[in-house]
């Protein structure tokens, strides 16, 4: 059996020892980049120290969990997982059990699907993305990598997603629409029109800027 550490241990770490607790499944330890936090515990679970000590641990023996969420900007997900997968350690995807999730979906390493959330059928969400607690991904939907759907979020049947573009909560956006790469859609805005990359998008209806 692997050992599972979490990298970060704030609030979005919690979340995350939450789902896997309730999947039955047993946290080794968090890092966490403050090292005063070394030797304290986050619901009786230790931290091991700054992020290096993973180094210790032989990739083969360990499954790292991306424990660093986003409020609007994914970069520093994207930093972690990508320097961590360079180095060959893998990260385990997690998916709360009150998720609901397609046979017919495709769901890639190191996703996190918290408390229920969907992802309908056709639907298909890349690496080290987050689709947080209630948010739905309809049918066809393409999620590119280090992409964070916030809490109730909806997007619609057959909407694209470009990579590292923050989903804001309770956002919803309309079907066959594309967000671009780098995008943030601003908690609560309703897109009806595709964002092109880079933009920001808030307000209902959404403008972009």
């Amino acid at each position: 059996m692997k050992k599972i550490i979490i990298i970060g241990a704030g609030g979005h770490a919690k979340v995350l020892i939450d789902a896997l607790l309730a999947d039955k499944k047993h946290v080794y330890a968090l890092t966490d980049a403050d090292d005063s936090l070394k030797g304290s515990k986050v619901f009786g679970i230790p931290v091991i120290g700054n992020d290096e000590k993973i180094l210790s641990y032989d990739p083969n023996d360990v499954l790292l969990v991306n424990g660093l969420g986003s409020t609007h900007d994914t970069s520093l997900r994207k930093n972690i997982y990508n320097y961590w997968i360079a180095k060959a350690y893998h990260f385990k995807t997690v998916i709360h059990p009150s998720a609901s999730i397609s046979a017919l979906a495709s769901v890639a390493a190191g996703v996190q699907v918290l408390a229920n959330a969907v992802i309908n059928a056709g639907a298909n969400i890349s690496e080290n993305c987050i689709v947080n607690s209630a948010a739905i991904i309809e049918h066809d939907c393409q999620i590119s990598k280090h992409v964070h759907i916030a809490p109730n979020a909806t997007v619609l049947g057959n909407v694209k997603i470009g990579a590292e573009s923050h989903i804001g909560a309770g956002a919803t956006i309309l079907q066959n629409l594309t967000v671009g790469e780098r995008c943030l859609v601003g908690a609560g805005a309703v897109v009806i029109k595709s964002v092109a990359t880079g933009q920001k998008t808030l307000g209902v209806p959404a403008r972009s800027s």
